[in-house]
């Protein structure tokens, strides 16, 4: 199989597909992302994902030294913001650089187990880095610069240093399996596109439900239809799971805001970084995840794609964007090939795990369709556990 996907993408008219698909994947995930912006603005309602990332870039843009009156300034904000908004609305306004600043200064004027009780480990949904990605790059700025008074310039130099692009063996199982599943990604993305949004579908499929049975029974053909746009959106939701996890859980660079506590669950894998060597890790790992969080993944991608083109480009964008990128270039796909999507990739995940979520599962479980796309969903899961325990084998036998 490796070496027919190989013999297939050597030839030359694949590659220029891949490459139109790269460019299409830009301009829909461009216009996706205009549209949610849009949405954002013009509903007052602010991204919290993209907020943290401009009050990061904002702050990285500043070059102030890190002395008693710097201190004293970043201290007197964060005081001031929770006498008006509590400790976990201040530490989220607080931005990255800040909250490495905060934690510095906490080994010194706070006690030591400030962050663990009342800080980062309480926030929830409103919690823009991870505690694992911040004490990092502090870990990163004590050893470059100690004691010593450092810039934020440099806080910066450390937050870029820390981030360790994904690497595996290329010729391993792992590597076939995900360019197995990046071809159907590929192909599931485009029919999820092919077949429209939910209104078309029903609108459209209205008149064949009245020329077939005569009878107006509110979309017999449009059910069957959203029953495959399941399987689509399953699949599709699938690789961007697995393109999430190796982002978030390992190496912290896409802050996922409205994950919430779900991060604390990965926390103790969280500090696991640099190369994959273990198979056992990830093949667990990767399980656990498939388990809790495709179905909702799947369901809220159905959403999507049900509210239009414009959600639909920006999960076309952050899943299958970089898939195409790692064909073309021919190199394993790394954290960096995210980075120029970033702010895309939080206002997706800020729609997915948005309170809508539980919402669309506790009003709407007896819905039909959305039954029907839970059983693919536990049926697409039971295979895929199958075919991991497989490839969990090889890894054993053949020692990667």
């Amino acid at each position: 199989m490796h070496r027919e996907i190989k013999k297939i993408l050597s030839k030359k008219y694949v590659r220029l597909i891949v490459i139109l698909l790269c460019g299409f994947a830009i301009l829909l995930g461009w216009i996706g992302g205009v549209t949610q912006a849009t949405y954002y603005e013009d509903n007052n309602i602010v991204s919290r994902g993209r907020k943290a990332a401009i009050n990061t870039i904002e702050l990285y843009g500043s070059v102030g030294e890190l002395s008693d009156k710097r201190v004293s300034e970043i201290l007197l904000d964060y005081q001031m913001l929770v006498k008006k908004e509590g400790k976990a609305k201040a530490l989220q306004e607080m931005g990255e650089v800040k909250l490495v600043v905060l934690m510095y200064l906490s080994k010194i004027y706070f006690p030591e187990d400030f962050f663990n009780q009342e800080g980062l480990a309480n926030i929830e949904d409103t919690k823009p880095f991870s505690e694992a990605r911040v004490e990092a790059i502090l870990n990163k700025f004590r050893r470059e610069y100690g004691n010593s008074e450092g810039t934020e310039a440099d806080i910066q130099k450390c937050a870029v240093a820390t981030q360790k692009p994904v690497q595996f063996a290329w010729r391993s199982p792992w590597a076939t399996y995900f360019r197995i599943v990046s071809v159907l990604a590929i192909l599931t993305a485009l029919a999820a596109i092919i077949i429209g949004t939910d209104t078309f579908a029903y609108e459209k499929t209205q008149k064949m439900d009245l020329l077939l049975t005569g009878l107006d029974c509110r979309g017999t053909v449009h059910l069957l239809i959203q029953q495959m746009m399941g399987v689509v959106t399953f699949l599709t939701a699938f690789w961007g799971g697995i393109v999430l996890l190796f982002t978030i859980a390992f190496w912290q660079l896409v802050p996922l805001p409205a994950l919430g506590s779900s991060i604390q669950l990965i926390y103790p894998l969280s500090i696991y970084s640099g190369t994959v060597k273990s198979g056992w890790v990830i093949f667990l790992f990767l399980s656990w995840f498939c388990i809790l969080t495709t179905g909702l993944i799947a369901v809220a991608i159905n959403h999507c794609i049900q509210n239009g083109i414009g959600a639909l480009g920006i999960t076309f964008a952050v899943t299958i964007l970089p898939l195409a990128m790692e064909f073309v270039r021919g190199i394993p796909l790394g954290v960096r090939s995210l980075v120029e999507i970033q702010p895309l990739a939080m206002l997706w995940a800020e729609k997915l795990f948005s309170s809508f979520v539980l919402y669309r599962i506790g009003n709407h479980c007896c819905n039909s369709v959305e039954m029907g796309l839970m059983w693919n969903v536990v049926l697409l899961t039971i295979l895929f556990l199958v075919l991991m325990g497989r490839i969990f084998r090889r890894t054993l036998k053949r020692g990667y």
